[in-house]
């Protein structure tokens, strides 16, 4: 699945592919009753990725759903499940100084969920603190009603 937010036209568009045609349909179906935007689904996953800010994947594939060459620059992974990033960085090396962060915007970022929420939550309100105590980033209001508005 790929999110799309266009900041020119304000517009937030999912795409969304599974080998499975008839679980992406499903998948697309559902998301539009419940997030009330537009969802599509796409032929392959190079599709998916194609243009997009934020990209994420679901998978407990064993071989890869997703290539590296297919990303844009400055886009940002969100990888749920079995992946293998061999040149990423870990957070843990970053905030401890021992290797450095994002130098440049079309660099890629990469955040490996390995599955344990509460980790999850508590390193993503750790960042979001840190980013809003030194004014980094933006804020993008994900609620229904905020993209119903949009």
């Amino acid at each position: 699945m790929a999110l799309l937010l266009r900041e020119s036209d304000v517009a937030a568009l999912i795409k969304v592919y599974s080998r499975s045609t008839e679980r992406r349909e499903a998948f697309a179906e559902e998301m539009v009753t419940e997030l009330g935007i537009e969802v599509v689904t796409v032929e392959s996953a190079e599709d998916a990725v194609a243009d997009t800010d934020i990209v994420v994947t679901a998978t407990n594939a064993r071989h890869p759903v997703l290539l590296g060459a297919w990303l844009r620059p400055g886009v940002h992974v969100n990888a749920i499940g079995s992946d293998a990033w061999d040149r990423a960085t870990e957070l843990g090396a970053i905030v401890a100084g021992k290797a450095p962060g994002r130098q440049h915007p079309d660099e890629i970022t990469l955040f490996e969920s390995q599955g344990i929420a509460t980790e999850d939550v508590v390193t993503l309100d750790l960042l979001y603190r840190r980013a809003v105590a030194t004014g980094a980033g933006m804020d993008i209001p994900l609620t229904l009603d905020a993209v119903k508005a949009r």
